[in-house]
């Protein structure tokens, strides 16, 4: 998945993500696992275990696959951690694009994306490039507080408006 993650960062616009083509999706485990070192990993796995205090009676994974990880770095840093807010918003972005084409690729048709607060997240040029990326079969829902942002990007799609809990076509 982190190699596939990295081939669509790498294909997407550059007016979405500029960054894209330097992209390196790393997965890390933690604790660090190698091919090979099975005995290894396991005996690290269960000394966490081993370690680990009950907390009011709960007890959470120290350890194993649900505590790895993705690291994406650009030009050497991981932008998870070191990125601006603007890359971050980017990167996730071109992350869900990449793989709606994934699963458009497999499964042969498009999933449902749902954008809350698309304003929040991405300037104009960068929703724009977005929606072009998806073209034409997607289903888009996004939501957002500044109407003008969607007018002429899709002239099939419908606009509507909530008011005091009613939704009504805009």
């Amino acid at each position: 998945m982190a190699a596939a993650l990295e081939e669509g960062l790498r294909s997407v616009s550059p007016e979405l993500f500029p960054e894209g083509m330097s992209a390196r999706v790393r997965y890390v485990s933690r604790p660090g696992w190698e091919p090979g070192s099975e005995d290894r990993y396991r005996d690290q796995l269960s000394a966490l275990f081993a370690a680990q205090e009950s907390q009011g009676g709960r007890r959470e994974t120290p350890g194993g696959p649900l505590r790895d990880d993705l690291a994406i770095d650009v030009d050497g840093r991981d932008v998870l951690k070191l990125g601006s807010a603007g890359q971050v918003r980017s990167l996730l972005t071109a992350a869900v694009l990449a793989e709606m084409r994934r699963l458009e690729a497999i499964k042969d048709r498009c999933p449902v994306l749902v954008l809350d607060d698309v304003d929040a997240d991405l300037d104009e040029g960068r929703y724009g490039a977005l929606l072009a990326g998806l073209g034409g079969g997607a289903q888009v829902f996004a939501a957002t507080s500044k109407p003008g942002l969607a007018v002429g990007r899709w002239s099939a799609g419908k606009r509507f408006h909530v008011s005091a809990g009613v939704v009504a076509e805009a």
